[in-house]
């Protein structure tokens, strides 16, 4: 997998571009890759300096992948067992912290991550952030505490399946930047 260089288009251009991808097939992430992925991810804004509010536990293992895909709705579930990696994303609860301006800051480490793994070719990935009420089934899987960690988001990732993808592609449609854009 090869990082395309921006420069091939706007940014403007290269961050209008992307889109979800929710169809996998079989492939591997190289570790390098993931932890290229997560160096880039971090450089999100923080809430304060030197606090990172994230966990990431990546998950590659089928038995793990299946853990967490049985938490889920038959639709993320299938996301989930065939992404190449699922990058799940932990908010660290700490007395300092402060819940709005660590999720304000782990949206924005979630952006990096899917905008740095659309840069890789071929590398597809999905947002998958309806796990509240999952949360704590996904941090036993983890042997982690719920008074220290909260379950933000999964980004499933992997190899795209172009030929699923093409076949499920729709014109994505936004509102009209009228609808919540005043300039005053």
């Amino acid at each position: 997998m090869e990082i395309q260089p921006v420069g091939k288009k706007s940014l403007y251009e290269f961050i209008t571009s992307r889109r979800d991808i929710k169809n996998f097939e079989y492939g591997k992430i190289s570790q390098e890759t993931i932890r290229n992925i997560v160096e880039c991810g971090r450089w999100a804004p923080l809430p304060k300096e030197g606090y990172e509010p994230w966990r990431v536990n990546v998950v590659i293992h089928p038995t793990v992948k299946q853990m967490i895909a049985e938490t889920m709705d038959f639709e993320m579930a299938s996301i989930i067992s065939d992404a190449n990696a699922n990058f799940v994303i932990l908010r660290k609860i700490t007395e300092e912290s402060n819940r709005d301006d660590d999720l304000v800051s782990i949206g924005a480490f979630i952006q990096n991550i899917l905008l740095f793994a659309y840069s890789i070719d071929n590398l597809g990935a999905v947002l998958i952030n309806s796990i509240k009420d999952q949360s704590e089934e996904i941090l036993k899987i983890f042997k982690l505490p719920p008074t220290r960690y909260e379950s933000i988001a999964i980004i499933a990732m992997g190899a795209i399946d172009k030929e699923m993808h093409n076949k499920t592609k729709k014109k994505e449609s936004r509102a009209s930047i009228e609808s919540y854009l005043d300039i005053f």
